[in-house]
């Protein structure tokens, strides 16, 4: 259990154990006391419960089942082979379920074919489908199912979430550097449980460069002021920038052209910041074109 990673240890194994709208939980009791569900699409934001629900649904049916991961197996052949040969497998369950996590990865091609599935062997095989982007997934398959959307939790819930953690693992920790941790990575709770095991130490959890994060709000200051030089001697760590950066756009400016022109300068040097040698010099010019934006 020492070695256990943290993000399975404290996976929540019961839908009482989870913090959901009350409709969402009570829609879950209804399938779970049914025995039975519709095709269903979960969508939210990453690091949410979709795949833990979706796991936790899987078990407590009476049913046989596969799992993709489609962002692997993406194409139309893994729909006409695997998903389509277990589909018509006789089973003695009462219950077949296809659980396709992030499947809003899959091509347009095999998300056509998908829906031809979801038709003809609708009797007995069921389909749970994960999905961060909505808009990624054809009307059609989206028509087939019921959608249930997860809300990001609040700070305030995720704090106390987290906490429990390092007081199960016994670990002393700096109130500031967590709260730190939540508004860096919110609302990825799958992140920051990562970082809590990430910077353990048997004894207490120490944010690593926490120095550095909370440098930026100084970052911020610096970009209005277009002061380079103060920019490039800040400790702060450059991709945790560009994220922390384009959370907070709308901090630098009101103005919607210029938001949307950031943010998409901002995901290029992101770009750029895993082949350039020099990644001090692709921040200093990021920040650069950030100025001459807002001018």
């Amino acid at each position: 259990m020492n070695n256990q990673i943290w993000m399975e240890k404290y996976r929540p194994q019961k839908i009482d154990d989870l913090v959901l709208e009350n409709d969402t939980k009570e829609l879950i009791n209804k399938f779970l006391c049914e025995k039975s569900i519709p095709h269903l699409l979960l969508s939210g934001h990453v690091g949410s419960v979709k795949t833990t629900i979706a796991k936790m649904l899987i078990r407590a049916l009476d049913c046989d089942s596969i799992t993709l991961n489609a962002s692997d197996e993406r194409g139309i052949d893994v729909v006409r082979d695997k998903i389509k040969r277990f589909a018509m497998m006789s089973s003695f369950k009462n219950l077949k379920i296809v659980f396709l996590d992030e499947f809003d990865a899959m091509t347009p091609d095999a998300q056509f074919a998908l829906r031809n599935l979801m038709e003809t062997f609708a009797e007995q095989t069921r389909f749970i489908l994960t999905a961060n982007y909505l808009n990624k997934i054809i009307e059609p398959i989206r028509s087939r199912c019921q959608l249930i959307e997860f809300k990001n939790l609040g700070k305030k819930q995720i704090r106390i979430l987290l906490e429990s953690i390092l007081k199960e693992e016994d670990l002393g920790y700096d109130i500031d550097d967590l709260l730190i941790l939540i508004d860096l990575y919110y609302p990825d709770i799958r992140s920051m449980i990562n970082h809590l095991q990430l910077y353990s130490n048997g004894t207490r959890w120490n944010f690593k460069n926490s120095e550095g994060f909370r440098n930026f709000e100084q970052l911020l200051t610096f970009i209005k002021k277009g002061d380079l030089k103060s920019i490039r001697e800040l400790n702060v760590d450059y991709l945790e920038s560009y994220k922390y950066l384009f959370d907070k756009v709308d901090e630098l400016t009101s103005d919607y052209e210029k938001r949307v022109n950031i943010s998409l300068d901002i995901a290029e040097f992101m770009h750029r910041d895993v082949f350039i040698p020099d990644k001090s010099i692709n921040f200093a010019a990021c920040c650069l074109k950030i100025m001459e934006r807002l001018k």
